[in-house]
Formats: C-alpha cells, structure tokens, sequence
C-alpha cells in the first residue's frame, strides 16, 4: 500500500470517527429534550389534578424523582405487612375504626367521596418481606360533584372531611356516612388539606408550614391557635394528610416521600421518615401492570397515615397506590 493509500484511509477512519461522535451527540440531545419536555408537561398537568398551581423550583429529569428536600434526620422502618388495594384510590384522608376497618377520603372532582375500608386478614399470600391482604371498599358515599374531597377524621363518633378549595368541611354519621351538617372553615385556612384531631381540637392543614387548631363555637368553626412548624433553610413544607398520636402529628410533606413527625405543642419538626422504599414497590407494581404510561407519577405521591392503636404501627399509603404499607416506624 503506497503512503497516499495509507493516508487516504487514515483520513477517511477520522470522518467516520467524527460523524460517529456527532451523531450520538444529536440523538442524546433529543432524548433528554424529549425527557424534559414529557416531565415539563407533566408538571403543568398537575396544576389541573393535585392542590392547584405550585412553584417549581427545578426540573424533574426522571418522572419517577421525588423532591427530597428536607434536611431533618431520616429515621428508619420496618416493612411488616403488604396490604394491596382492591382498587386504586385517590386517597386524601385515612384513619381507622377499629383493627379491621378504616375511613378513607377520595379526592378529584366529580369523583369525591367518604367510605368505609375493610382490611381482609383471612387472604394471606407469602410474599418478600410481611404478608400481603386485601383491602375492600365496602361502604361509599359520593359527595357533590363540586366538591374535591380531601382529609378526613372521626371525631366525636362523627366522620369529619374537608374539602379542598371550597373550603367546606362535611360532616357525617360513622355508621350510615349520612352527611348530617357542614360548615365553612374559618378565614385564616386558605385550603382544606389534611385533619386529624385529639379531644379538644381538629386540626386542619392547608398546604403550608401552619398547622389550625380548630373548635367548634356557636355553631361556627373558630381557630384557637395557629402551629407554625419549625423549617432550616432550603426545606419547603407543604403540610397535606395528617395523623395524631399523642403529643406528635404526622404528616405527609406534599410531593416528597417524607413523613413528619411534629410536636403539636411547639411545632417543632421532631423526625423525617423517608418512604423511599415504600414508593418504589409500587411504582415496581404500577410498572409490572403496563399501567406506567398512563399513571401520573406527578400526582400519585404519598399520602394517606392511619396509627393502629391495637398494634402500634402505621398504615402508609398514596394517591392511586396499589397497596397500603402496614409499617413500624422505629423511633429513637
């Protein structure tokens, strides 16, 4: 081969090289386009279906990311039982009756209502870690199609839901879920998010940092005092479901896999339990479905805390989730 010959060919490897490079530069370039756009409209779609519009303050490069912003100590749990869903609900509100039974809110307009959960304890499969239940919807009321259906609580043998922007709390039997009264909730609560309650108080979340102990006062709800929960710097909490077990209320932090612990005295944020974990054996079963498509990652978060007085462990759950989490959370 002549010294032209060699230098031609070499010449030639070089183009190829470069146009090799460059073309796997361009289609990498339109991938993560693509993927940022889908997450972009994902984002503006939730405006329409979650707690309305929020500020994003960064681009979610992967649909399944969860913002895990909060800077407390991350304590840890134990998985003890997998409790799979009859159907997925847009879960807003849990908290038991008694060991077999709960009150779950659903939310979305023209979908919302108030039911009863039944917890079958007799169908139990092996599986990884715990056993695996079902749970039956086995009592529903449908509330007004203007309404979007949020928290809920039993208090004072009376099942008590909010409802999110109207700002309305329905009250109803325990035991018919017949809606007996409702009322508008004060001034200072722009939404209506999460409720729990202990025997003198509910109290009321609004997709912020405050927390509303709330009474009833001649017939009006009145807040007492408003819980402002302590944050560091970079966190953002948006307050959603809670749960109170004595002194502390657990709640979820709106688009997070976090779980508060909160002193309902002071508001100071006492724990952070991340539910990492938890999220990712559903999206794993949303995914085993052919379900991930049409599933809205963005919208579908944690959310939902019931405390099992009998057994001392936590219901854990979320928006359109194929199974509630029968946990412990170890805290020390």
């Amino acid at each position: 081969m002549s010294r032209s010959d060699i230098s031609f060919t070499y010449l030639l490897l070089l183009f190829i090289s470069a146009a090799v490079l460059v073309t796997t530069f361009y289609y990498k370039e339109e991938s993560l386009g693509l993927q940022l756009n889908t997450n972009i409209n994902k984002t503006k779609a939730k405006n329409n279906i979650g707690h309305g519009p929020k500020v994003i303050d960064r681009i979610i490069a992967n649909p399944e990311e969860q913002d895990q912003s909060l800077t407390a100590s991350s304590t840890s749990y134990k998985l003890v039982n997998n409790i799979r869903m009859e159907q997925r609900i847009f879960t807003q509100g849990l908290e038991f009756i008694n060991n077999t039974h709960l009150i779950i809110s659903g939310g979305l307009y023209q979908k919302s209502f108030i039911g009863i959960l039944g917890i079958d304890y007799t169908n139990e499969i092996k599986i990884g870690q715990g056993n695996e239940f079902g749970a039956v919807l086995v009592s529903r009321k449908n509330i007004d199609n203007q309404y979007f259906g949020e928290g809920a609580t039993i208090f004072k043998g009376l099942v008590y839901q909010l409802t999110w922007k109207q700002r309305k709390v329905l009250v109803f039997g325990l035991q018919d879920l017949i809606l007996k009264t409702e009322y508008s909730m004060p001034a200072d609560i722009k939404e209506g998010w999460g409720i729990t309650h202990d025997n003198d108080y509910l109290y009321i979340s609004e997709g912020s940092n405050k927390i509303f102990a709330v009474q009833i006062v001649n017939g009006q709800l009145k807040v007492m005092k408003t819980i402002i929960v302590t944050q560091q710097i970079g966190q953002n909490l948006d307050i959603n479901e809670l749960e109170l077990v004595g002194n502390y209320i657990y709640a979820n932090n709106y688009q997070t896999n976090n779980i508060l612990k909160i002193d309902k005295n002071s508001g100071s944020l006492m724990k952070t339990f991340d539910m990492s974990q938890l999220y990712e054996i559903n999206r794993q079963s949303v995914i085993s479905k052919g379900d991930s498509f049409a599933y809205s990652w963005i919208n579908n978060v944690l959310n939902g805390i019931a405390y099992n007085k009998n057994t001392g462990r936590f219901f854990i759950t979320g928006k359109q989730w194929d199974f509630i989490f029968d946990v412990e959370l170890i805290d020390q």
